[in-house]
């Protein structure tokens, strides 16, 4: 009987810790396979599909081959990628990985790209990229280079390349550049009611009308975020507020560093509207301007 039970309570532990697995489905474009994500030569084409089945699985990681990847292969600049909550996503793979930790990001370099139309203008582009559906810091978005959206308030997704609505994610080692509002504030984060962890990142030439390229907002109780290790230049904010960051609510800001940001109106670089400022050590501020 004593026997039988160490048994079963072994088989519990065995269930319980192989149920813990988390999913790894992996997108390369070019990929003649299955269409499964199981293994690279099988990998999705299409990274809303890696998404939609990682969540079916119960939560993981999509890991994405070194290319560009945007919301439709069409021109329809309401489309977006819906990052669901539980799934996190990573760039920066060759293609022949076994582990995450083997991937070299500055080297296969992975863009999440607006750059659905005509080379020629940005006026075509998408209007968002990612919708992130995040609940938990522990969801993750690293290793992409992220570029091109064009949000002038056209259709429903009208925040900035990365928008998050009541929720929670980590973003790391991305850069941001080249995205446009002509419509609001958030032309690369745009972030109401949540908390967002973020950390090397590069967030350069980016235009937004109002209110920072990073605009961390909200109601009465905005959550609280963290910036460590970021370095945010040479944005603009045609209009009010800040070219660089803007942050309702507490904010732990870090070894970062923000210059050659301009605004119409008020600081160039950075706005904090709450007193409830956490830990801000060992930043740099210079060149911002404000007229």
């Amino acid at each position: 009987m004593r026997k039988f039970s160490i048994y079963i309570l072994l088989t519990l532990l065995f269930i319980g810790f192989t149920s813990q697995a988390q999913t790894i489905a992996r997108v390369d474009k070019t990929a003649t396979g299955a269409n499964d994500g199981t293994t690279w030569t099988n990998a999705f084409t299409n990274l809303q599909a890696a998404i939609d089945a990682v969540s079916v699985a119960g939560g993981g990681e999509v890991w994405l081959k070194s290319d560009t990847y945007t919301p439709t292969t069409g021109t329809d600049r309401d489309a977006r990628i819906n990052l669901v909550d539980g799934v996190s996503l990573y760039g920066g793979f060759a293609g022949t990985e076994t582990l995450r930790s083997e991937r070299v990001p500055e080297v296969n370099i992975t863009f999440l790209s607006g750059e659905i139309g005509s080379s020629s203008t940005n006026t075509d582009n998408s209007i968002n990229i990612l919708n992130i559906q995040s609940t938990s810091l522990d969801n993750v978005i690293d290793g992409f280079g992220v570029r091109g959206v064009y949000t002038d308030g056209i259709g429903p997704g009208t925040f900035g390349a990365f928008f998050i609505n009541n929720g929670a994610i980590t973003i790391r080692n991305c850069a941001f550049f080249t995205n446009v509002s002509t419509y609001s504030s958030g032309a690369a984060i745009f972030a109401n009611d949540a908390s967002l962890y973020m950390q090397d990142l590069l967030i350069f030439a980016n235009t937004t009308l109002s209110t920072g390229v990073v605009a961390l907002t909200g109601g009465s109780s905005v959550p609280e975020s963290t910036m460590i290790n970021c370095r945010i230049h040479s944005n603009t904010a045609t209009a009010a507020g800040p070219g660089g960051l803007f942050a309702k609510g507490p904010l732990n800001l870090i070894n970062s560093t923000f210059y050659n940001n301009t605004s119409g109106s008020q600081a160039g670089g950075m706005i904090l509207q709450s007193l409830d400022t956490k830990n801000i050590y060992n930043n740099i501020f210079w060149g911002n301007s404000g007229t």
